[in-house]
């Protein structure tokens, strides 16, 4: 019995520092973002719902940050390898998906006199042009329309990389964006100025190449 467990325990170690001088001596990995695509991006795409996030921020009476989203989020990229700045790109958000944590909160976004779901069931982003400022980065210029009234806006944008997804072997392609609006322009003016009129976005995103 006692042999036994000295054995076992013997072999445990001995098979955890193997397993530990295997990955050791075993060469990184690289992400399948950073992955080599050459020649393969360029194409139409359809925005993974399921891996895009659109984030809002802005000040709640100078006392925290107040953070919400959007649900429900669709859109289409075509995409230019050769020359990103011919790229463009269309988003559609359901404007009744918002989400605040509060039910109570939301219901009255929704309503008439804020994002108006009811009449305006979506927000929408149309790129206008395309500016690369280096080669990984860019700024979309787009109309953006929400609860009636559109505006153009800026979207910095980081490319993160194109590659075949490893679980879906569709190429994909990641973005990270930021972007800055006033809500009074867009005619979201209750609450100001006890609410902040700033408004600061924040957007996740993966495309998938369309068959």
């Amino acid at each position: 019995m006692l042999h036994q467990l000295v054995s076992t325990r013997v072999f445990s170690k001995a098979t955890l520092m193997g397993a530990v001088a295997l990955v050791a001596s075993a060469p990184l990995l690289t992400a399948p973002a950073q992955a080599q695509a050459d020649g393969h991006m360029t194409g139409t795409y359809g925005m993974d719902p399921t891996h895009t996030s659109v984030v809002f921020k802005l000040d709640h009476l100078g006392f925290s940050t107040y953070i919400g989203r959007f649900d429900t989020v669709g859109g289409t990229l075509t995409f230019d390898e050769n020359d990103p700045t011919k790229s463009a790109l269309s988003v559609t958000i359901d404007t009744a998906s918002i989400n605040t944590n509060s039910e109570e909160l939301e219901e009255k976004l929704r309503a008439e006199d804020m994002f108006n779901a009811a009449a305006h069931p979506q927000i929408t982003f149309v790129s206008t042009g395309i500016e690369k400022t280096d080669d990984t980065a860019g700024k979309i210029t787009g109309d953006l329309s929400v609860a009636g009234v559109t505006k153009p806006v800026t979207l910095d944008v980081t490319f993160n990389g194109g590659a075949p997804n490893p679980f879906s072997q569709k190429m994909t392609l990641g973005f990270s964006a930021t972007a800055a609006m006033k809500r009074s322009e867009f005619g979201l003016d209750n609450w100001l100025p006890a609410v902040g009129d700033d408004v600061a976005l924040v957007i996740e995103t993966e495309f998938q190449k369309q068959e």
